[in-house]
């Protein structure tokens, strides 16, 4: 069995693997390896992190939240929330613990003279999302 300080490295591996997109399908090693079981569970671990974020801007409507396209630091419109539906959003990604970005073909369009062109959400509130 690997020593515990290899697996504890390929679960952080694994989360940087989810923060570049790679799917939970990309596990580089063999079903049964105790490598594999502990790069799936930093996978994971990192996917709920994230997630958990989206769940709570989406189905916790008393936070309050800016929503606004952005192209690096320059804001390039504000979104209300109930406008939000009307953009696609893929590749969710944390930016900090009160902030999340996504990717959006609508937002890319609206501006697209513009690159890097995102969707922002902010907690407005007191301390960060996963507080």
């Amino acid at each position: 069995m690997a020593p515990n300080t290899l697996l504890d490295e390929i679960r952080l591996m694994a989360r940087a693997d989810h923060a570049y997109r790679l799917p939970s399908d990309a596990n580089p090693y063999a079903p049964g390896d105790p490598r594999a079981a502990a790069w799936s569970e930093g996978w994971h671990a990192e996917d709920d992190r994230v997630h958990g974020l989206d769940e709570e801007i989406v189905k916790l409507p008393q936070f309050r939240v800016t929503i606004e396209i952005v192209a690096g630091s320059d804001v390039l419109a504000p979104i209300d929330r109930d406008q939000l539906a009307q953009y696609r959003v893929s590749n969710l990604r944390s930016i900090d613990a009160r902030a999340v970005s996504y990717e959006s073909a609508e937002a890319r369009s609206r501006f697209p003279d513009r690159d890097g062109v995102i969707i922002r959400v902010t907690y407005d509130g007191a301390g960060g999302m996963f507080d």
